[in-house]
């Protein structure tokens, strides 16, 4: 993805470079550091938005890596961290370790098909699971670029513009998304892993290195989670509070969910079809 002609690297001193991507009029600057050896040790760009709740704040991010591995003739990352940097402090929202005892090169991303949960670290599949956040890291970088059609990936116009549960909470929020999904399964089968979600639960269905702090998505029902309360946190980071963290406002087992924050919420409706499964949208 940063190899093609809209990707520039320049050199800033002996031990950093910026890599800016360009798409027409829009420019996207993140700055990588190295240490003497070549090892990478940090990311920052100040070109993301941070939702926080009073709305949109561009605010400096950085990826610093904490620890080391060799692997063969590599240095690799052992541990680090996702750090916003707010007017109020360092917001840490994620944290990852890994320890591969195997470790592939060069092989698309895979499902793993094991069910148990746990930390990534320590697995001996945990080289693919590095692999593909680190195919991912770059859309940090770029999601400027793609932010209008992130913010409704597969919604239908009719979807982007109807009502969803607690619209009437932030009548005019300064930051809106809507994205939908096509499931072949009815709206109870859906409904599981839609209630376990949240950090150190079922985690988010996503690359687990930055997102669940290391820890894979559940890849099975949770029972323990499957009696959502009212007031409930959903947490999003190992730190919970207001900031940081939704709780449960209200629900409707199998129709839709929702979550709120100060000035946010976080609502899931499934809606059925006919002759397929539901089309879940979250807004």
């Amino acid at each position: 993805m940063l190899l093609n002609e809209n990707v520039n690297f320049a050199a800033i001193d002996a031990e950093s470079f910026d890599v800016t991507l360009v798409d027409a009029d829009n420019e996207v600057t993140a700055r990588v550091f190295v240490g003497s050896d070549g090892r990478l040790f940090d990311f920052s760009t100040t070109d993301r938005w941070y939702a926080g709740p009073h709305g949109l704040v561009q605010a400096r991010w950085t990826t610093p890596i904490e620890g080391w591995i060799t692997n063969g003739d590599r240095r690799l990352p052992s541990h680090g961290r996702a750090v916003w940097h707010l007017e109020t402090g360092e917001f840490e929202y994620a944290w990852g370790r890994f320890e591969p005892e195997t470790l592939e090169f060069n092989v698309p991303p895979t499902t793993p098909a094991r069910s148990q949960r746990g930390p990534a670290a320590g697995q001996k599949k945990i080289g693919r699971a590095a692999l593909d956040a680190l195919r991912g890291v770059p859309l940090f970088v770029t999601a400027p670029l793609i932010r209008r059609w992130h913010m409704r990936w597969g919604a239908t116009d009719a979807e982007v513009s109807g009502p969803m549960p607690g619209d009437e909470i932030v009548p005019k929020a300064s930051f809106n998304a809507t994205r939908a999904i096509t499931i072949d399964a009815p709206p109870a089968r859906v409904w599981p892993w839609i209630v376990q979600m949240g950090y150190r639960r079922a985690g988010f269905y996503t690359y687990a290195l930055l997102d669940n702090a290391g820890y894979e998505s559940a890849h099975r029902v949770l029972p323990e989670y499957q009696d959502p309360k009212v007031g409930e946190w959903m947490p999003m980071s190992k730190k919970v509070n207001e900031t940081t963290a939704f709780k449960v406002k209200a629900f409707e087992p199998s129709r839709w969910l929702l979550w709120e924050k100060p000035d946010s919420t976080w609502s899931w409706k499934l809606v059925p079809m006919d002759g397929i499964g539901p089309a879940c949208s979250p807004g």
